[in-house]
């Protein structure tokens, strides 16, 4: 098996370092992290390697309605309320989710390409004669 750098190879890297963080991280905040970390690795390993687009609908759900409103949220909330307190573990968790985010951000036209107008879909076939 030959291994291709690409966006999307880097971006299942990415995702990948940013889940098993979260293991270190989540595990002993919440037992149902176990759950979400196991179904994005798998979702990460099989589909968005193939650039299927549910893939990277369901990673983004992952980060965006999970990830964040338990990391960062809090984080966040704290922030604006003017009562800032920086950790240690709070920050890892915050570096984390900007992985999640950038491998979301950087294969965006692997999985969703722009056509052009009356460009076709199909590669043309070869003419027998």
């Amino acid at each position: 098996m030959r291994v291709r750098s690409n966006s999307v190879f880097a971006s299942s890297v990415l995702h990948t370092v940013a889940l098993l963080f979260f293991v270190w991280a989540g595990l002993w905040k919440y037992f149902s992290a176990g759950g979400f970390i196991l179904i994005g690795l798998i979702v990460v390993w099989t589909g968005y390697v193939k650039r299927s687009r549910s893939a990277w609908l369901l990673m983004c759900a992952i980060v965006w309605f999970w990830a964040f409103p338990i990391f960062v949220f809090p984080f966040l909330a704290g922030a604006i309320g003017g009562r800032l307190e920086v950790s240690l573990s709070e920050s890892k968790t915050e570096v984390a989710f900007l992985l999640m985010v950038t491998g979301l951000v950087v294969p965006i036209r692997k999985f969703f390409p722009s056509r052009r107008v009356g460009e076709s879909q199909h590669p043309p076939k070869a003419m027998l004669t």
